[in-house]
Order: C-alpha cells, then sequence, then structure tokens
C-alpha cells in the first residue's frame, strides 16, 4: 500500500465572515461571488472580501425558495408561470387572480442585480406563460397575456410577446403574437433556435427575428377559428432535416425553417394532446406520449388504462405513421441509451421523478425496461423487466446492459432476458463503475456492507475482490469511478483506491463531522464529495427525459438526434455568459476555468474530523497525498452546513445556518 504523506498544508487565517438572514440560500456565480437568496431581499457578496455588490428591492417578496436558475445561464427566476390548462380560459378572471396572488413573475441578471423582466412593472401583463433565452443575443424572450397598447387607459387583451436585454432589462420589442388579428392567441411553447423565436397561434405557425420582433414568415395552418383545444401544442427543431415541427389540433405539420414553405401535414390522434419528447432518427420523427395534459395538476403516473403513454413514428418523407399503429408502452418514458440509430434502451417509471426528489428518489417505484426497433415498430422483448426501486444508471456492456436501482443491480441481454441480479439489501445511490480498456472490460459495484465486487463479462457473475472496506459503513459510499489504472471509491470523509484485484492501495479515513452536505463548484455539483471530474455525455451512459407536467414550457427546443447522441463528447460552456459579463471577461474566465479545473482535476475534497474539529483535504489521486488541509472550525458550528468551492480563486465557502465563511487555500 501506498504511504500517504503530507506534500503541503495551507493553515491561513479565515478571510472574512458575514451574518446571513434565516434560512437563507447561497449559490456560487459564474464570476466567483456569492448569491445570496433571503426572506427579505436577494444580494451579491464580493468574494473578494464580503461586501455587499448590488441588491434587489424588487425581489423582496420571493421566498428564497421561490428562485431558481435558468438553465445554465447567469439568470434567476422567481414566482410562477400561468399554466395552459384547458379547465380554466386563459383569459379569465379566475386564472389571472390566481396568477397575481402567487406575486407574479421576475427574471434578475444574477451577476450586476439588475431586473430583467418584471410582470409587475406597469407594461400592461395580465399574465406571463414562457419565456426563452436567446444566448447569442443576449435576449429574454417572454409571452403572455397583456394589453395591445399598455399606454391606453382601455385596450384589447391578447397574446403577447416581448424580448429584452438580459444585461440591462431593458425592452427591446413588444407585439402582439399574431399579425392577422387580435384574436390569434399563442399557446405552444416558445423555440429559440438560431436567432429566431419559433411558435404556435391557434391559426398559424410564426418565425420571428429575434433582434428585431418582425415576422420572417408565416404559414397558416387553419381558415379561421380552430374548435379545437389550443393547449396541447407542441413546437420543436428537427436540425437533420432543418424543419420546424409543430404538433396542435390533432394534426402534425412540417415546415422548411429557412422560409415555412409547408414540407407535410398529417392528421394525428394523441391522447391527452401532450408529446413528451421528440427523437430525430434514421427512420422518421419518433413520439413519445404522456398521459396527462399539459400543466395539468394531476401527478402523471403513466399507468392511466383508457388513454396510456405512446410511442410512434412519423415519415420523413410524408408524416405518415411508418409503423400503422400506435404503440402502448409499459409507463412514462423518463431515460434511454441509444444502441445505435434503430435501436434505443427505454426506461419507463410509473410515476414522474419529481426535481424535489431527486437527491433522495423513492425505492418502491417501479422501473421497466425494453428495447423498441425502430425498423420493425415494436418492443423486442417479450414483456418489459420490471426492476425494483428509483433508477441510478444504465449502460451498454458485452451482450446487453446493465441496469442498476436503489434496490439492486441487473444484467439483461438483448433478448430481454436478466442473466444475474446483484441485490442490495439497504437502499443507497452509488452507482457502478466500468473498465474498458484494451479489449478488457470490467464492473464494479459497492455493496452497503463496504464489500467490492467485480464482474469480468458474460458469461460470469460479480464475485467480491479484497476485503470489506470498514471505514464505509460509518460513512456510506457516495462515489466510484476507475481512473489511473486504479478503483476509486469515496464517502464524505472516507477515498480507497484499489486494483482490480482489490488490494487496497491507497487509503484516506477521518471521523465523519455529523452528516456532511455535498460540495460543490461554482454552484454545481462536481459530486457527492467534492470528486473533481469532466462531465461528459457519452452515449453507453442514461440520458434522462422526465420532465415535469407543469413545466411544459422547459420541453426541449430541439428534437433530440440519435445520430448526434451516439457521437457526442463534452458538453461547452454557453454563449449567454460571453454577453452578460462582457466577451473579453468571460473568454478570460473560461480559460482560468479550463486551466484551473486542469489543476485539480485529479483531487478528490473530503471533510473529516480532527480533535472535535472540522476540516477540509484535498488529497491527489496520482501520489495519494494530502494537498490541502484547511481547518473550518468546531464540530458544533458545523451540523448543517452548506460547502462552495472556487478552485479558479482557490477560495472554500462555508455556509451555516445564520453565516457565511470564506476561506482561502
Amino acid at each position: 500500500m501506498l504511504s500517504l504523506g503530507i506534500a503541503f498544508l495551507w493553515a491561513q487565517a479565515l478571510l472574512w465572515k458575514v451574518d446571513l438572514p434565516s434560512n437563507a440560500r447561497v449559490s456560487l456565480l459564474p464570476d466567483g461571488n456569492i448569491l445570496v437568496l433571503a426572506n427579505k431581499g436577494v444580494y451579491a457578496l464580493s468574494a473578494t472580501n464580503g461586501q455587499r455588490l448590488w441588491e434587489c428591492s424588487a425581489c423582496q417578496r420571493f421566498a428564497p425558495n421561490e428562485w431558481g436558475p435558468i438553465g445554465a445561464y447567469p439568470l434567476w427566476e422567481a414566482g410562477s408561470l400561468l399554466s395552459l390548462s384547458p379547465d380554466v380560459p386563459s383569459d379569465s378572471l379566475q386564472r389571472i387572480i390566481s396568477w397575481w396572488s402567487l406575486q407574479g413573475y421576475l427574471v434578475l441578471n444574477a451577476t450586476n442585480g439588475r431586473v430583467v423582466f418584471d410582470s409587475r412593472n406597469n407594461e400592461g401583463w395580465q399574465g406571463v406563460y414562457g419565456r426563452a433565452v436567446l444566448p447569442s443575443q443576449g435576449l429574454l424572450v417572454i409571452f403572455g397575456i397583456g394589453s395591445k397598447d399598455p399606454g391606453k387607459f382601455l385596450s384589447l387583451q391578447t397574446s403577447i410577446l416581448a424580448a429584452y436585454d438580459v444585461r440591462t432589462g431593458q425592452l427591446k420589442w413588444r407585439r402582439p403574437a399574431g399579425d392577422k388579428a387580435a384574436a390569434e392567441q399563442l399557446h405552444s411553447n416558445l423555440v429559440a433556435y438560431d436567432g429566431k423565436i419559433y411558435f404556435l397561434t391557434n391559426r398559424a405557425l410564426y418565425a420571428v427575428d429575434a433582434a428585431t420582433g418582425n415576422t420572417l414568415w408565416r404559414h397558416e395552418i387553419v381558415k379561421g377559428l380552430s374548435l379545437r383545444p389550443t393547449t396541447g401544442t407542441y413546437l420543436f427543431i428537427d436540425e437533420e432535416k432543418d424543419w420546424v415541427v409543430a404538433f396542435g389540433r390533432g394534426r402534425v405539420t412540417a415546415v422548411r425553417r429557412s422560409d415555412g414553405q409547408p414540407v407535410w401535414q398529417k392528421p394525428i390522434s394523441i391522447p391527452r394532446d401532450n408529446i413528451l419528447h421528440a427523437f430525430s432518427t434514421s427512420q422518421g420523427i419518433l413520439l413519445f406520449t404522456d398521459d396527462v395534459s399539459p400543466g395539468s395538476p394531476e401527478r402523471p403516473t403513466g399507468n392511466n388504462i383508457f388513454m396510456p403513454p405512446l410511442a410512434v413514428l412519423l415519415s420523413y418523407e410524408n408524416g405518415a405513421n411508418v409503423w400503422g399503429e400506435r404503440i402502448s408502452t409499459p409507463g412514462l418514458l423518463v431515460g434511454y441509451i441509444p444502441l445505435d440509430e434503430n435501436r434505443l434502451l427505454c426506461l419507463f417509471q410509473r410515476e414522474r421523478l419529481q426535481r424535489s426528489n431527486l437527491r433522495s428518489p423513492a425505492d418502491n417505484w417501479k422501473v421497466e425496461v425494453d428495447v423498441l426497433d425502430l425498423q420493425r415498430g415494436r418492443f423486442l422483448f417479450k414483456r418489459p423487466i420490471s426492476l425494483k426501486g428509483a433508477l441510478l444508471h444504465a449502460q451498454t456492456v458485452p451482450g446487453g446492459f446493465l441496469v442498476q436501482t436503489v434496490r439492486r443491480l441487473q444484467y439483461i441481454s438483448e433478448e430481454g432476458q436478466v442473466l444475474w441480479e446483484k441485490p442490495i439489501k439497504r437502499p443507497f445511490s452509488l452507482p457502478f463503475a466500468v473498465r474498458e480498456a484494451g479489449g478488457t472490460f470490467q464492473a464494479f459495484l459497492i455493496d452497503e456492507t463496504g464489500q467490492v465486487f467485480r464482474w469480468d463479462g458474460p458469461p460470469t457473475e460479480p464475485r467480491p475482490i479484497g476485503q470489506k472496506l470498514t471505514a464505509f459503513q460509518n460513512d456510506p459510499p457516495q462515489g466510484i469511478a476507475y481512473e489511473q489504472g486504479k478503483l476509486w471509491i469515496w464517502g464524505g470523509s472516507t477515498l480507497y483506491a484499489i486494483d482490480p484485484e482489490g488490494k487496497v492501495e491507497c487509503e484516506f479515513a477521518r471521523p465523519v463531522p455529523a452528516q456532511p452536505a455535498a460540495l460543490r463548484l461554482l454552484g454545481a455539483a462536481i459530486s457527492i464529495a467534492g470528486y473533481a471530474t469532466s462531465a461528459y455525455l457519452g452515449y453507453k451512459a442514461l440520458q434522462t427525459v422526465a420532465y415535469e407536467p407543469e413545466r411544459s414550457w422547459d420541453r426541449p427546443d430541439v428534437a433530440t438526434t440519435l445520430k448526434k447522441v451516439l457521437t457526442a463528447t463534452a458538453y461547452s460552456f454557453g454563449a449567454l455568459g460571453a454577453y452578460v459579463i462582457g466577451e473579453a471577461a468571460w473568454t478570460a474566465l473560461v480559460e482560468a476555468r479550463q486551466a484551473r479545473m486542469k489543476e485539480v482535476e485529479n483531487l478528490a475534497f473530503l471533510l473529516g474530523m480532527e480533535n472535535s474539529k472540522v476540516f477540509l483535504y484535498a488529497i491527489d489521486k496520482l501520489s495519494c497525498e494530502v494537498k490541502l488541509r484547511r481547518e473550518l472550525g468546531s464540530l458544533p458550528l458545523f451540523m448543517n452546513p452548506q460547502y462552495e468551492l472556487d478552485p479558479i480563486e482557490r477560495r472554500l465557502f462555508v455556509v451555516e445556518e445564520r453565516s457565511l465563511h470564506a476561506y482561502a487555500f
């Protein structure tokens, strides 16, 4: 075993400390400063000295838990967007009063403290249905119900689109949704793509220039008002064909994105008028449906007897149903792995995984697995394979798939036969690790007792290797990865590296400080215990699909192209940061981030106890040495802390219940 040496220690004093309001939330911003969300306002603190940089007075009406980031952008939103439920008309007093009682809707630029949009800014908004962000143009586009002419005391209420500068909050343009009549109402999601906004009204499909708000083209779908409900609409871009595809009023329409010229239009019957997800495939457009209407307050079950979720494949040539039928699915599509361009490993659940449950999924949820063959138009298994427990991970392996829930790991053949399974007696959320190199395949799993198992592929079964790693009995394992020829397993205060035979080559363990919280890097978790690794979009890993029905405006703007997913390699930085922060500053920030990530990518960050005090450690996985040992304080002060790590400026922020501490390392 490598001895664990201490390379160097930092013991600088506390940089600064500030008091926080009760129940405040804290998040690191892309520029390294700190966002504080409190009951009496929102403000930012300088990471250098803890001084307030700005404060948002208009944000005081929202509680900390009402705030959330908009994607990966430096924008935060609070309040409620109106649902598009057909049960309540969009212009009814019931809906408007309900919306105003929820304090309206606000978007904040968290980098400079500017309010980008506030529904109570006297611009005549009576309700907001959705928003879209255009990073390259630096625009936030809002749509909802408002006065056609807000300057008049009495003005017709109609669907309104408006664009705001995300840096200044300046209104760039405002227009009715329809060009022909005020009665033309917008009820679809907004699609923001390539500097343009696409949307569907109850009469036509539109393309609008995001910079000016001018109509680029209008494709009329129906003559006169449609009598069908307009709530079950969905718009998306098919990048493979460069089309805009619109579903609504019982028909699917495909038009050329460049000029809006029709390609085809076909009637299609979809229960509840709700498309959950769209795929662009070699065989056509693959659609999966939901079993509740968009915006419905009902909790989707995926088990509606009369209107079950469906899968349907539409021809690129004419929009016809390629299979000639709609295939009932075992439940809601919640994940998938493309096996090739014609086969999709699908995972279904009877319940949707809500955001509030992402960290602690219910262990009794039923997960079902099957493979959809696009060419043959059917699922390949004789019957879907049921898995017990919420889904953790799935991956293609030689001869089939490994699928893991919080209750068990199963090896399933491509024909749908369970070849072996490894039950997990005490539910915990730790996926398996895979080693693939030079024709060698091995999968590793650690159970709740600390015993590590290795599987060498078919026709073998998992076998235990090495001794039990007993430190994990008090510090449950939170991560596992095969790197640098070793299997690394870590908890909140424990790190092991073992060789493929189970021999321990590196070991670090400290007493657990109560229940250590997740270390977070620049506002995004880099692992449960702060493991600095790159995030890759490999086709072999599980891709999730489970969207919340009331957030229908967050459905993907672009259909998932299987060909692209099969060859995808990594995520990239977004463009909006360059506009918000400034091109030069953003470029410098990205370059610094990438450079510093290279410095810390081989470090594992842990928390542990020494003489009743809490310490932060950074362990170098290459040398098995302690690169950082930083005292954080005594145990009573850190019972339920939050930790934010900024490797760019080498700062650690520790959030207690009523104070924020900043350390340098």
